[in-house]
């Protein structure tokens, strides 16, 4: 499958284009798509268990909410500690950000799940009696 990926992404893309352009659709694009569809599932299919995939899977709707607020307060602490006016400062300041951005989001999420679990699990709300 990867040597068919290959060989279909190696072609000379605005010739193809050109020719495979239907009334607006790209056809060689739509079938590059369902082509990396297929790939991507037979990989996860041959994929073992992982834990830390298993986790953020389960915890996917509070990633989901955090996904705004901490890497906007992350990147103003971060703003006030790293100045750079490189190129290379600012793709590790990225990087920083970007670590430090995940760990926050992991560790509210951590909190979120052992403080209010039913958040995440609507079986573990105790009924009121």
């Amino acid at each position: 499958m990867v040597i068919l990926y290959l060989i279909f992404t190696s072609f000379n893309y605005s010739s193809i284009y050109r020719c495979s352009v239907l009334q607006g659709v790209n056809i060689y694009g739509l079938f590059i798509s369902f082509y990396s569809i297929i790939v991507l599932i037979t990989l996860c299919k041959k994929a073992k268990y992982n834990r830390l995939v298993q986790y953020i899977g389960r915890h996917t709707i509070a990633f989901y909410f955090l996904s705004a607020s901490v890497p906007f307060v992350c990147c103003k602490v971060t703003e006030v500690f790293l100045k750079t006016t490189s190129t290379m400062g600012a793709i590790l300041i990225f990087i920083v950000e970007y670590v430090f951005t995940a760990l926050v989001s992991c560790l509210v999420v951590y909190i979120l799940d052992t403080k209010l679990p039913f958040l995440f699990d609507l079986r573990k709300l105790k009924k009121i009696d």
